[in-house]
């Protein structure tokens, strides 16, 4: 019965996408049998709602692919192609996408909780109200991402690049930001309590009621190096001191 339903949604992506001539026999078996389809060309393909876990389909081609609700949870998909996909409310939670292409992608309420993106490229990407509590992004592109109300919990930024970013009302309790860029970002009402911040690079970052109790950041005998450049209002440093140093710039409404 699941072979039969895993041919199925086969069949109906070849049927959306238009690429009848492309789903030979061969990728179907691999897709519905073998639990694997590395290096297929599935690209805007309507794969929405499909249950591809424990799958290996590390080096497909995804983009633009419609995958809407699907399930991929604990599958291999070190560098995939997912540039422009559709993968609103999706669960990936224990995915491998090590050096995988997620520029573009609708991520919104999708849960990537546990997962491991090492050097993953999600710049431009709508991450809003997702979970990637405990995820691996170390050296990953996330600039101009939103991450409007995104878990990003215990997660390892370390070396990410986070430039032009949206982290309003973002939670990243006890992450790892050490190094990471942040030139320009905005963080209002972010949580960055307990965050590993030491040398992590703040410039014109909008800080506005953001948390830092208790984060991790450099010795500094009268300012914190890290937030030197900050735009800072109304946030909470991590002595539990308020800061309003920049208040009188910021359209703090």
């Amino acid at each position: 019965m699941a072979n039969y339903r895993m041919i199925m949604l086969v069949a109906l992506f070849a049927f959306h996408s238009g690429q009848v001539l492309s789903m030979d026999y061969s990728m179907t078996k691999r897709l519905a049998e073998d639990r694997e389809c590395r290096s297929c060309n599935l690209a805007a393909g309507n794969l929405a709602g499909v249950q591809f876990v424990n799958f290996d389909l590390s080096n497909a081609n995804l983009a633009n692919a419609h995958l809407e609700g699907s399930n991929l949870n604990n599958s291999n998909l070190t560098g995939v192609n997912l540039q422009g996909a559709h993968l609103f409310s999706a669960s990936m939670t224990g995915c491998n996408l090590e050096g995988a292409n997620l520029s573009g992608v609708d991520l919104q309420g999708a849960d990537l909780s546990g997962s491991y993106l090492p050097g993953a490229n999600l710049s431009g990407s709508d991450l809003s109200n997702a979970d990637f509590t405990g995820v691996t992004l170390r050296d990953a592109d996330l600039s101009n991402a939103i991450l409007k109300g995104t878990l990003l919990k215990e997660a390892d930024l370390s070396g990410a690049n986070l430039s032009g970013a949206n982290l309003t009302d973002a939670d990243l309790a006890k992450a790892n930001l050490s190094p990471a860029t942040l030139l320009g970002a905005t963080l209002t009402r972010t949580n960055l309590s307990d965050t590993n911040l030491v040398k992590a690079n703040f410039e014109e970052a909008n800080l506005f009621h953001a948390n830092l109790t208790g984060a991790i950041v450099t010795n500094g005998r009268y300012i914190i190096p890290e937030l030197r450049a900050a735009k800072l209002c109304y946030s909470i440093l991590p002595n539990v001191r308020r800061s309003f140093r920049d208040c009188w710039t910021m359209d703090a409404h």
